[in-house]
Order: structure tokens, then C-alpha cells, then sequence
């Protein structure tokens, strides 16, 4: 095995592996978007979640509310 894979394999030991169903249209659109970024799916998956997370915690901090429940359960977990 590469170096290469060899540390990819380890950087990925301490992740978790989720299944999302996603419409056609939202699959489709993010394929493109990776390719246009010249990212893997995966990793262009990650860091919209890493970066909406980071806005739900800064909304947080700020005292912003939401109307949206699921928005909030994600805030009160972060």
C-alpha cells in the first residue's frame, strides 16, 4: 500500500460513515459542483456540513432564532 492510502486510511479511523437519501436533482447538482471544485463528492459533502455548522454556532452565539425545528436541534447539539 502507498504512503499515500496509507494515510488517507488512517485519517478516516476517527470518522463516521452516514447514508443520506438525496432527491435526484440535489445529487446531481452536488456531482457537478465537485467536479466544478475539482473535489470528491465526499469531501465536498463534509465541508457544506462543517460550514453549516459552523454558521448554526455562530447564530447561536449571536442569539439568533430560527423557525425551523430541525435548524434548532442541530444548534442545541453543537
Amino acid at each position: 500500500m502507498s504512503m499515500l492510502k496509507t494515510k488517507q486510511k488512517e485519517a478516516r479511523q476517527d470518522m463516521f460513515t452516514t447514508t443520506i437519501s438525496l432527491s435526484p436533482e440535489v445529487h446531481q447538482k452536488l456531482k457537478h459542483l465537485a467536479v466544478d471544485l475539482r473535489v470528491s463528492f465526499r469531501d465536498l459533502i463534509r465541508a457544506a456540513i462543517e460550514s453549516y455548522l459552523g454558521r448554526c454556532k455562530e447564530e447561536k452565539q449571536n442569539g439568533v432564532e430560527t423557525n425551523s425545528k430541525q435548524h434548532a436541534v442541530l444548534v442545541e447539539n453543537n
